[in-house]
């Protein structure tokens, strides 16, 4: 076990890393099982995660794609700080990627020219976000 770091391991039961619990504060890196070894991931290096079924795609900024055996709610739990969002039942952003926001077709732009839907339930929790973003006159 590494003491120094936040590390949460993805891929069966999750648990937390003792300083984790401790601070309260979101992990820096996760442990995800993947097929063959368990992948050290920066949290930092993290676009957006997508659900499919019990499975989530995780999708990296320099294009690195995993599939990981855990609910995309699972990861909604321990990614919960200001830094994700959850857009849509199917997806989850890192907000420090977002682009832009488009209302009429309800889909996000981020990094990498990636656009993701925008479900109905959770627009108004973006909108909220995006207006502490803007600056009032």
């Amino acid at each position: 076990m590494i003491a120094h770091r936040n590390i949460v391991r993805m891929g069966g039961a999750i648990t937390l890393h003792p300083a984790t619990k401790r601070t309260g504060k979101a992990p820096d890196r996760l442990a995800i099982t993947t097929k063959n070894r368990i992948e050290i991931i920066p949290i930092h290096e993290i676009l957006h995660l997508r659900a499919e079924s019990n499975y989530t795609h995780i999708h990296l900024i320099d294009g690195t794609h995993f599939i990981v055996c855990s609910t995309l709610k699972s990861f909604d739990t321990v990614l919960h700080s200001p830094d994700f969002l959850r857009i849509h039942q199917s997806y989850i952003i890192q907000t420090k990627h977002l682009k832009a926001f488009n209302p009429a077709d309800s889909v996000v732009h981020l990094d990498g020219n990636h656009i993701l839907p925008v479900s109905r339930a959770r627009k108004s929790q973006l909108m909220q976000y995006l207006r502490t973003l803007m600056i009032s006159h």
